[in-house]
């Protein structure tokens, strides 16, 4: 019986070390298409920017897309699936001449990034934007977030708890806070602004006069109606800041 086991054993590890080999082999196969495929993305990206810049309309710059894909925007995401979104990764370098929009939006993006890299994105958006741009930033709210601990927490901070509950963590059977508060770090998210590391962060690209606002408000029309969370829970924990650019 012994025996019996160890030969099944053996043939198992034999099996484990061949598959082994054999994705060894296929990695060099496995990163020359991924190569090719993403020297396609950037070839289709710069002819679509090209033709974009040239029109004389005004040129709006739509960072992280996903699937929101805006018309009349250059819609860019490090994950183009979606018709109408171009490869772009927002921590490298902007494949755009400077002063190339008059304005940049990005939803829910900024926050799955680091803070140095979330420097280096501004100063980019500041580069390729005409002066007297302006860029709108949303994200979530780390001062809201931590508000929820207060005793004194709003109908808005209340609503979001039962909101956060219900929608991702109904399977932990808890409503604490802390459960709530956790969740803000799921996602991919790696740095939670308040409003003043926002508008210091701007600042610091280069823009100027950042003002705090609400998710479906803003004094420039093409900003209007273009946000996908106004309607649902995840407006109430986000931060909105628009910039200029003098």
């Amino acid at each position: 019986m012994e025996a019996g086991a160890n030969t099944a054993e053996n043939v198992i590890l034999s099996l484990a070390v061949r598959i082994r080999d054999g994705l060894r082999r296929i990695q060099p196969l496995v990163s020359m298409i991924h190569a090719v495929r993403r020297r396609n993305q950037i070839r289709l990206r710069d002819r679509a920017a090209s033709e974009y810049l040239a029109k004389p309309s005004l040129r709006k710059l739509h960072l992280g897309c996903s699937n929101q894909i805006l018309s009349g925007w250059f819609n860019a995401d490090i994950f183009p699936v979606y018709d109408g979104a171009y490869y772009m990764d927002a921590t490298e370098p902007f494949p755009f001449p400077g002063a190339s929009f008059d304005l940049i939006f990005s939803e829910h993006m900024i926050e799955h990034i680091e803070y140095l890299q979330g420097l280096h994105m501004l100063k980019e958006c500041f580069r390729v934007m005409k002066p007297g741009g302006t860029i709108r930033i949303a994200t979530p709210d780390l001062e809201f977030i931590a508000g929820l601990y207060s005793p004194d927490s709003s109908l808005r901070q209340e609503q979001y708890k039962r909101s956060v509950i219900e929608c991702w963590r109904k399977d932990y059977g808890s409503s604490e806070v802390g459960v709530v508060v956790n969740n803000i770090f799921n996602f991919g998210h790696q740095f939670i602004y308040d409003r003043c590391t926002l508008s210091e962060l701007l600042e610091r690209a280069g823009f100027k006069d950042p003002q705090v606002l609400q998710p479906a408000e803003s004094a420039i029309p093409e900003f209007s109606g273009i946000a996908v969370h106004c309607e649902d829970y995840i407006s109430l924990e986000t931060l909105v800041i628009e910039a200029s650019k003098a």
